[in-house]
C-alpha cells in the first residue's frame, strides 16, 4: 500500500527548516473494527499487518513524500476488520490516519422459465400466494445472507426478468453495461456520504446466463474506475455452473429418456413448451441458445480473487429435484471457449475451481442429495455464504 506523509519544518528553529530528522520513522499498519476511535496498535482488538522503519534520507527531508510500505501485501476485504490504520512513529511522537473499506456484493441470476408470470403481475401474488416476481429465491436469500452471515455493507440483487427469455441477441451484454451502471452510482452515493479517502470493494455472483451480465459488468466497470482515478478496489468474481446461452461449447447439458408419463402440459426447457422429452428439450434449448448467442465470459485483468463452481451431473440422477432436470440438466462450462480467462489468475481444482458433479457408486446409484444446475447457487450459499467465511480472514 502506498502512503503519503509530510515532514513539516519547525518555523521556531533556526535550524530546522532545511534539516532532516536524524531518526527513522517507524510505521505501523493495522487493520481495526467498526469503532467510533480508532484503538492504537497496542490494543487487543486490532489486526496487525506490518510494520517498517524508513530511513533512507530522502525519505527523512521536510516536504511531502509517498512510499510504499509492507510490500506484496493485499489489502483483501475484512468486514469484521474494515478500518485500515497507518501509525507513525517519530521522537515518541504519534500520528494515525485510517480509511474504511465498505463491502458491496452485486447477484445476477440467469435464464428463468418462469419469466411469463410477470404477465399476471400481482393478480398471481395475490392468487397463488409466494414468490412472483420472476426472480429466483436463491438470489433474494443470497443477498440477506451476504449481508447476515459476511456482513457486507451493501448487496445488489440484479433482476433482469424482463428480457431474460427474449429470443434476442446482446439481452444479457444490455443488462451487464445495465449492472455496472447500477454499481458506479452506488459506489458515487458511498463515497458522496462516507469519510474522504474511503474505498468500495466488490464482489460479482453470476449463476448460469449471469455468468454473462457479471463478466460484461466487470468489463463496463474497469474502464469507469480508471476513468475517474479509483483503482483502489478490490474486485473478487464468482461464477456459479457458468452457462452462456450459446452452442459454442459440447456438450452443455446431460439429458435423461423419453418420459411417456409425463403430464403433456409439462414445461420442459424453454419457456411455454409442451414437450415432454430430452430430445424436444435439447432442439428447443439448441434453437433458443443459437438465437440468444450470447459472447463467450472474457474475465480480464484488474480482479484479486476468481472462483468457479461447477457441476457435469447426470440427468438421471435428479429425478427428486424440481424443474424436470432429469429430462435435461444444464452444465457448468469451464473449457477455453466459454472463459477466455486473461486476469491472471489460474483456476485450479479444489483451490478456487470446484467440481460439485453428482457421483455414482458401484451399483450405479447416484449419491443424494444431488447437484444439478438449479442446485449450483444453493451448495454456494450453504458451503461459502451461510459459513461467514467471505472477507473474513484469519
Amino acid at each position: 500500500m502506498t502512503v503519503r506523509y509530510i515532514i513539516r519544518t519547525d518555523v521556531s528553529s533556526e535550524n530546522s527548516s532545511s534539516k532532516n530528522l536524524d531518526e527513522p520513522i517507524h510505521f505501523k499498519i493495522y487493520r481495526a473494527p467498526v469503532v467510533n476511535s480508532i484503538p492504537s496498535s497496542d490494543s487487543p482488538d486490532i489486526r496487525k499487518m506490518g510494520e517498517e522503519d524508513i530511513s533512507y534520507p530522502a525519505y527523512l527531508s521536510p516536504g511531502e513524500h509517498s512510499i510504499k510500505l509492507i510490500s506484496g501485501t493485499q489489502l483483501e476485504p475484512n468486514t469484521a476488520f474494515p478500518n485500515v490504520v497507518v501509525e507513525a512513529t517519530y521522537n515518541d511522537k504519534k500520528s494515525t490516519i485510517h480509511f474504511r473499506k465498505w463491502m458491496l456484493g452485486a447477484v445476477a441470476h440467469g435464464f428463468n422459465r418462469w419469466n411469463y408470470y410477470r404477465l399476471i403481475g400481482t393478480l398471481g401474488q395475490i392468487v397463488m400466494g409466494g414468490n412472483w416476481t420472476g426472480v429466483p429465491d436463491w438470489e433474494n436469500n443470497m443477498v440477506e445472507n451476504l449481508k447476515k452471515y459476511d456482513k457486507y455493507d451493501y448487496v445488489m440483487g440484479f433482476n433482469w426478468t424482463d428480457t431474460c427469455g427474449d429470443d434476442k441477441p446482446h439481452r444479457a451484454v444490455e443488462a451487464g453495461v445495465r449492472l455496472s451502471k447500477q454499481i458506479v452510482d452506488l459506489i458515487s452515493t458511498i463515497r458522496a456520504t462516507q469519510k474522504p479517502g474511503d474505498v468500495v470493494d466488490i464482489h460479482l455472483i453470476g449463476h448460469s446466463r449471469g455468468t454473462v451480465i457479471v463478466t460484461e459488468a466487470l468489463n463496463d466497470l474497469l474502464p469507469r474506475l480508471r476513468k475517474g482515478e479509483d483503482l483502489s478496489s478490490y474486485i473478487e468474481f464468482t461464477l456459479l455452473d457458468p452457462h452462456p446461452a450459446n452452442n459454442y461449447e459440447t456438450p452443455w447439458a446431460d439429458f435423461g429418456t423419453f418420459l411417456d408419463t409425463m403430464d403433456a402440459n409439462t414445461t420442459v426447457g424453454i419457456g411455454l413448451n409442451h414437450a415432454p422429452s430430452s430430445w424436444n428439450a435439447k432442439k428447443i434449448t439448441e434453437d433458443f441458445q443459437g438465437k440468444v448467442a450470447d459472447p463467450s465470459l472474457a474475465i480480464p485483468q484488474g480482479i484479486k480473487k476468481f472462483d468457479v463452481w461447477y457441476q457435469h451431473t447426470e440427468a438421471g440422477c435428479l429425478t427428486n429435484a424440481p424443474y424436470q432436470q432429469y429430462i435435461m440438466n444444464l452444465w457448468g462450462l469451464v473449457g477455453n471457449k466459454t472463459i477466455q480467462n486473461s486476469s491472471g489468475i489460474e483456476l485450479i481444482p479444489d483451490q478456487n475451481l470446484f467440481n460439485l458433479t453428482t457421483l455414482k457408486d458401484k451399483q450405479g446409484r447416484c449419491q443424494q442429495p444431488a447437484v444439478g444446475h438449479n442446485q449450483v447457487p444453493d451448495v454456494y450459499e450453504q458451503q461459502v455464504v451461510e459459513t461467514g467465511r467471505l472477507n473474513r480472514s484469519n
